[in-house]
């Protein structure tokens, strides 16, 4: 078995790869007809009205014929209900150029919001020329619509890498930065030319374009009798590729070393012949640890002197956690040193780095390697390549790994308990004025927080989970426990979410018959809830499909699950929605003598969940026709054109507005309720008519490329604070100004390595906003998972130390409010008529990181307190938070909990301070006494790193085959930790349910106490330490 694991290439071994077609190095042609580029993937693809966007992995009876230069690819799928055929001849007609042809073909004419060629170029390092013309992707996201449409006749890509091509031909590309969606990419989409039916639907669609593939030029270099040194049999000797481009390692091993430990402060390397405009380097640094100091980030670790043939010179500097990395902790952190190769498993820790060093002049004759710190660092060099371009080597392994228990994941002992009184036990932080509703209904004030209507002066926030399909409907025993340890947690409250398809009874012919079993189950747990100061949530449609006796009136089953198209347009699916509302609001509950309607307890509710006609209407083939008559109809009553079809979207925003305002006068007039209402969360545009706003957002939401909720699963690796806070960004401008303003679904989702970013970004910004409530989706899928330990889940939080720790520092900073609201708030005018409100400016997220922001309706009197949005206007930076997006660092200081998060190194908050941390953690200090952190005698010390099940097999850093088994694994990062105060602490490591684990040792030297946190500093590992005086 290979020793060496090279973390370099495609992914092999997902699918066969077919070669009739030649193609240049580091690109394949797989058996479904996706063609890689380097790290560049090209499908065709086609989306529902849902922007479900099935592509080639999708295509079932896969059949390819090749010939002479030729390979042809056909499949079917299924596209909203309708058989779907697809097919896709890739042919080469020339060196390194190809012809891409594709098809579709639909059974019966569909709706598809688009078809097209698609180009998925993951970020960071992308560059772009559409016919010449640069197209700029932002270091942060921002607007996701780069390109739009217009037609164009060459777009050239420049990638990490050296990847390069030219796509040519008539083209109408959309280029798109998938950020927004959670995604970590830029998507080139080729529309396809349509063939429609004649009511508009579309039967076939083309598209053709001319490929382009162009080589680096690229000149590896012998290091010959240079050679003075190195690491015995690793990098193994021979050619190592990495994402295509070549690297040689000397066949006797040797490799050129300077500084500590080697005779040498400098070695030259005269070079052949060439043109080359950069110098590519296979290298790592060793640092003296014995020193007791690392070099900071940016620092030089060494120098190449370039000689050019003119007799110039200059000297390129190699910075520290920049340029290079360390062999002994491989990483893949630094901007311009991706980690090329890695020791196998079971050996120990070793990496290097390759990385690309631009030229000022061509035609070097000579590079020294100068070693800058020769007392302190080592720096090997493996091996040298020229090229004819800087390469942007892509920042992220693409060869399988597995993650097991070993030296870097230790075993984490997590049984789901919470000891009564210990530090990990929240009751004491977030303390529950139970009853719920004891001071009537929750209300809101002027400025859009929470408060009651019997007790105007007190306010409230929010702070809990979500519980999904079964596992609201739990046996009583289950039920105990569950709300007696969300009470430890510190959670106030709970959204009842998929709960329909639990509460309808099975067997009867409607979906409006109660299961009186399960109902009994959810009452209970509302009435422990309620009981234990828990406030609750839900909407009044999530999941329940019609059936035949509903009488509906429609016979497809596909468009008996389309609730949410049909609702908008027929009369007796509203009447249905209506019907379950006033059975389930006017069921009075057994256990608190109440009907949920008349329940302070129920703080607010939605009327339909993730409600978007842009998405459902042409989801079902039946629903389709009757759309467009409606359509044409609204066109008529307007006085438009009968061909004007740009009016779709605002015929289907006033369709939206009809439905939201009927439901929502329903439940107020009708029904009576005098819960806190709003209509369809994700849809902020209609919040100032409704009482407050509610949203969703995730980052690193899987997709599953193969089968729906299963493995293989694809995932961000991306950071959420490089990526500027992105999901707070995109929150933060939705708010409606007077309103309060919740997310009633969140997450960072696992397998993403950076979710120990979570608990600080959340906790800061939603306390920095003044935002009313959040609900991490979700605590669990079902009861099965309120019993058993199971492994990790993308989503559940149940069985999630990461999750769980986590919310105590958002429950510290947002539910006891350590972080408080900015002063300054800055509003954005809307226009009154709502189907015009358009896209908020794309600053309005950046100016949310230091000041409140939201929107108002034009015209009107500003939000109290509020200035004016002008572009260009600049916001003061709150001291508090301090983000550094390229650095990859955040930290937050208030008076009773501060926060780090750092990929490795050093960094300080206030009293907090982290040093020589080895690898991406979080840090946070929790005042427990509530005293300000430096007088603290009770503080809780979180350290996240990151966790795993254990034996999780990765096809790739972002492809994972496989939930993992039991136990969980917490991976091993160490740093010194410091705080300062008057007197030392007694430090206790602590298990997962808050008992003591044993003492760590402590230093106490000019008012700074030290000691180092370790997971593995005990058997069980160790996620949190409790400090005492």
């Amino acid at each position: 078995m290979n020793r060496f694991l090279l973390i370099a290439g495609m992914l092999l071994g997902i699918c066969a790869v077919l070669r009739a077609v030649e193609l240049p190095p580091g690109s394949v042609l797989e058996s479904n007809g996706i063609l890689k580029i380097g790290n560049v993937t090209l499908s065709l693809r086609a989306a529902t009205s849902s922007w479900s966007v099935p592509g080639n992995a999708q295509w079932r009876n896969l059949k390819s014929e090749a010939g002479s230069d030729l390979r042809n690819f056909s499949g079917e799928f299924e596209f909203s209900g309708v058989q779907a055929h697809a097919s896709e001849t890739v042919r080469r007609t020339g060196p390194n150029k190809y012809r891409i042809e594709g098809e579709f073909k639909f059974a019966s004419p569909v709706f598809a919001n688009a078809v097209f060629a698609d180009f998925d170029l993951p970020l960071p390092g992308v560059k772009l020329l559409v016919d010449g013309k640069a197209v700029i992707v932002p270091e942060v996201a921002g607007n996701p619509e780069l390109f739009d449409h217009r037609q164009v006749c060459s777009i050239r890509v420049e990638m990490p890498g050296g990847t390069a091509f030219v796509v040519s031909g008539k083209l109408r590309p959309r280029i798109q930065d998938n950020r927004k969606y959670n995604g970590n990419s830029v998507s080139i989409r080729l529309a396809c030319t349509r063939q429609a039916a004649p009511d508009g639907l579309l039967k076939a669609a083309k598209v053709a374009f001319e490929l382009e593939i162009l080589p680096s030029g690229a000149l590896p270099v012998e290091l010959g009798k240079v050679a003075n040194g190195g690491v015995p049999d690793f990098p193994p000797p021979g050619e190592l590729k990495f994402n295509g481009f070549p690297f040689r390692i000397h066949a006797d091993g040797k490799m050129v070393a300077v500084g500590r430990g080697v005779s040498a402060e400098q070695v030259k390397l005269p070079l052949p012949a060439n043109r080359a405009r950069a110098v590519n380097l296979l290298h790592a640094v060793d640092w003296n640890l014995l020193a007791g100091w690392l070099p900071e980030k940016g620092r030089p670790v060494g120098f190449l002197d370039i000689t050019y043939a003119d007799g110039k010179c200059e000297s390129i500097p190699v910075r520290n956690d920049v340029d290079c990395g360390n062999r002994t902790a491989p990483n893949n952190s630094c901007p311009n040193a991706a980690l090329a190769i890695t020791s196998a498993e079971g050996a120990s820790p070793a990496g290097f780095y390759a990385s690309s060093f631009a030229l000022s002049g061509e035609r070097p004759v000579a590079v020294a390697f100068r070693s800058a710190m020769p007392e302190n660092v080592t720096w090997t060099v493996a091996a040298v390549t020229l090229s004819d371009r800087p390469i942007r080597f892509p920042a992220r392994p693409s060869r399988p790994f597995t993650i097991k228990e070993g030296e870097q994941w230790k075993r984490l002992r997590f049984e789901r308990n919470i000891i009564p009184g210990s530090p990990l036990d929240f009751s004491r932080i977030s303390p529950l004025d139970a009853p719920a509703g004891k001071y009537g209904f929750v209300r809101s004030t002027s400025d859009g927080e929470f408060t009651f209507e019997n007790a105007p002066d007190k306010r409230i926030r929010f702070y809990g989970v979500n519980l999904c399909f079964s596992a609201n409907t739990p046996d009583r025993k289950d039920a105990d426990e569950l709300v007696e340890y969300l009470v430890r947690m510190g959670y106030n409250t709970v959204r009842f979410h998929h709960q329909e398809s639990e509460l309808i009874d099975k067997n009867a012919a409607d979906s409006l018959t109660f299961d009186p079993v399960a109902l009994d189950k959810l009452d209970y747990l509302f009435a422990k809830c309620k009981e234990h100061g828990i406030y609750l949530t839900t909407d009044l449609y999530v999941n329940r499909q019609f059936k035949p006796g509903d009488n509906i009136g429609v016979k497809n089953p596909q468009t008996l699950k389309n609730v949410k198209g049909l609702l908008a347009v027929n009369r007796a699916a509203m009447e249905n929605w209506k019907e379950f509302v006033r059975r389930w609001m006017n069921h009075r509950n057994p256990y608190t003598g109440m009907t949920w309607g008349e329940d302070p307890a129920l703080a607010t509710l939605a009327m339909v969940n993730e409600a978007s006609l842009a998405g459902s209407w042409g989801g079902s083939p039946e629903l389709i026709p009757i759309y467009r008559k409606k359509f044409e109809d609204w066109k008529k009553v307007k006085g438009l054109h009968a061909g004007d079809n740009a009016s779709f979207s605002r015929f289907l925003a006033e369709l939206e507005l009809e439905m939201s305002s009927e439901m929502l006068d329903f439940v107020r007039n009708e029904l009576k309720l005098k819960t806190m209402l709003t209509g369809f969360n994700c849809n902020y545009k209609l919040a100032d008519r409704a009482d407050y706003t509610d949203e969703h957002s995730y980052f690193a939401h899987p997709s599953f490329p193969v089968n729906p909720w299963n493995p293989p699963i694809q995932f961000d690796t991306s950071s959420p604070i490089r990526n500027n806070a992105l999901l707070q960004r995109e929150l933060m401008p939705r708010r409606c100004f007077g309103k309060p303003f919740t997310v009633s679904e969140f997450n960072y989702c696992y397998p993403n390595p950076f979710r120990a970013e979570q608990g600080p970004l959340i906790g800061a910004y939603a306390a920095l906003q003044n935002w009313g409530g959040l609900w991490r989706f979700t605590w669990c899928h079902g009861a099965g998972g309120l019993k058993g330990i199971n492994t990790l889940f993308p989503f559940d939080a149940v069985n999630d130390p990461m999750q769980q720790l986590s919310d105590r520092i958002v429950i510290a900073l947002f539910l006891r409010g350590d972080m408080a609201p900015a002063r300054e708030k800055i509003t954005f005018p809307l226009p009154r008529d709502f189907a015009v409100r358009g896209s908020l400016p794309p600053e309005s997220g950046e100016i949310g990181l230091n000041a409140q922001v939201g929107w108002h309706i034009d015209g009107e009197p500003l939000p109290d307190g509020a200035r004016l949005f002008r572009p260009g206007m600049a916001v003061a930076p709150d001291s508090r938070l301090r983000l550094v997006p390229a650095d990859g660092t955040f930290a937050v200081v208030t008076q009773r909990t501060e926060t780090v998060t750092l990929p490795k190194g050093s960094l300080a908050a206030g009293v907090l301070r982290v040093k020589n941390a080895d690898r991406f953690m979080t840090v946070a200090a929790i005042s427990l006494d509530g005293k300000p952190l430096a007088g603290s005698g009770d503080i809780l010390i979180i350290h996240l790193t990151n966790l795993s099940g254990s034996n999780v097999p990765y096809a790739a850093n972002d492809i994972c085959n496989s939930w993992g088994t039991w136990p969980l694994l917490v991976e091993r990062g160490t740093a010194e930790l410091e705080l300062a105060g008057p007197a030392p602490w007694r430090v206790a490591a602590l298990a997962t349910d808050g008992s003591v684990l044993g003492e760590v040792p402590g230093e106490f030297k000019d008012g700074i106490f030290r000691f180092r946190a370790d997971p593995g500093c005990f058997p069980g590992g160790v996620m949190a330490y409790h400090l005492t005086r």
